[in-house]
């Protein structure tokens, strides 16, 4: 027998709402944090109180941080869920692929955790995590296939298209936090229409055939060695170290790697790292400034590559860039964490990838000017480019079917050609 009167269930019906209201405001809260911070800097009590919740009352949400973390990342991974969903019901691949990024991106949307450090979770949640985001990728593979099905997408490997989307997202979400940029909805509006000209048509304009020049990342970065000079010596050993640590960093999370790992990963003991670094936080910014090292090479040999047009420029870059992640070099991308390093070392990286992006968008002005590029945002394609190699350690792993050169090739084309069949 139901004894509640309609006065009693209303109220409940308001106190439902609110305390649904308050976990929203609880994850929205926590996923910019986790953005900007990483899952290991995450404050509870300071989340709780940005939104209103006393200590006890945060506990009715979350068991403990590591639980937020988990929530966190299962809340994104629905929203990407109930975003393909939707995008699904367009019946074309073309405005279901442009919905979904349009969801995604969203100016009102609340902060979603991008999954940078699932990692950092334990056995059984890293598994769930990673369970869910299968079933997101393969849900978006499925609107690239029906592209080729459609006859509107040339063929090309459905897998690297939707971790390379994933990527450019999810790089431009986080870029604001990064660099000191403003986050503003028209801002939001024109990476949308970035992302979508990129990977639908390509940077390169129609009728442009592309030649980026056959330049080894490993014979480019090579040096003589001189081994009775011990400076030279400790900084090589300073340089592998770093690269353990960012190959390590970059798949899993800075907060999901210990020194200790690092030191396995070479062959070191905890106190021969810290002969060369002071704190794991020391060695991150070591890292991140090899990095910049590897990127100003990078860009200047691209940049400076004699009778090569602009499109064959930036395609050399990027394959490039895709070498150094897939192989050895391991340069360590930015990502949430970062604001957690000193003042000096976020001022340096900000100015430097101010500097890395003037020279791109001088590369994509020159290219149009040229006639050899389209005519699309220089800065977001620049920082969409970036996602498309920089993600690769979060999905690729050594085993991976396709080979780094056939692996490169496919990026390449994705993001200078795009996908779209042309007559």
């Amino acid at each position: 027998m139901n004894t509640k009167t309609p006065r009693s269930s209303e109220a409940e019906g308001r106190l439902t709402r609110r305390k649904q209201a308050k976990r929203e405001a609880l994850f929205a809260e926590a996923a910019q944090q986790l953005n900007d911070r990483g899952a290991g800097s995450v404050v509870l009590s300071e989340i709780g109180a940005a939104v209103g919740l006393s200590r006890n009352a945060l506990y009715y949400y979350v068991a403990d941080r590591t639980d937020l973390v988990f929530q966190s990342y299962v809340r994104s991974c629905e929203l990407t869920a109930s975003d393909l969903e939707a995008a699904a019901r367009q019946g074309a691949a073309i405005p279901a692929i442009t919905a979904f990024v349009e969801a995604t991106m969203a100016f009102d949307r609340p902060p979603a955790a991008v999954l940078c450090d699932v990692d950092a979770l334990d056995d059984e949640r890293r598994a769930e995590i990673h369970a869910l985001q299968a079933r997101n990728t393969d849900a978006l593979r499925a609107l690239f296939r029906l592209g080729v099905e459609e006859g509107v997408f040339r063929p090309h490997d459905d897998e690297v298209a939707a971790q390379s989307l994933a990527g450019m997202m999810s790089w431009i979400l986080l870029t604001p936090g990064w660099t000191n940029r403003p986050d503003l909805p028209e801002g939001r509006a024109i990476a949308v229409r970035t992302i979508c000209s990129m990977v639908f048509d390509g940077m390169a304009a129609d009728g442009q055939t592309l030649s980026p020049r056959p330049i080894d990342i490993n014979a480019l970065l090579s040096r003589p060695f001189d081994a009775f000079d011990r400076r030279q010596s400790g900084e090589i050993k300073m340089q592998q170290l770093a690269a353990a640590a960012s190959r390590l960093f970059n798949r899993k999370g800075i907060d999901g790697v210990s020194l200790d790992e690092v030191g396995l990963e070479v062959g070191a003991t905890k106190s021969v790292i810290y002969h060369y670094f002071k704190d794991k936080t020391d060695l991150v910014a070591y890292c991140y400034r090899r990095s910049l090292d590897l990127h100003e090479t990078i860009q200047t040999t691209c940049h400076g590559l004699p009778d090569a047009s602009a499109a064959d420029r930036i395609a050399t870059l990027i394959d490039l860039s895709c070498q150094a992640q897939i192989g050895p070099l391991s340069p360590l991308m930015m990502q949430a964490g970062f604001l957690n390093l000193p003042e000096a070392d976020r001022t340096e990286t900000a100015a430097r990838i101010t500097g890395f992006r003037k020279i791109w968008v001088g590369l994509c002005e020159s290219g149009v000017a040229a006639g050899d590029c389209r005519n699309m945002d220089a800065v977001y394609s620049g920082v969409a480019a970036t996602g498309l190699f920089s993600w690769l350690p979060k999905w690729r792993r050594a085993d991976h079917r396709l080979s780094p050169t056939a692996l490169s090739t496919e990026l390449v084309s994705l993001v200078m050609l795009g996908l779209r069949r042309r007559e």
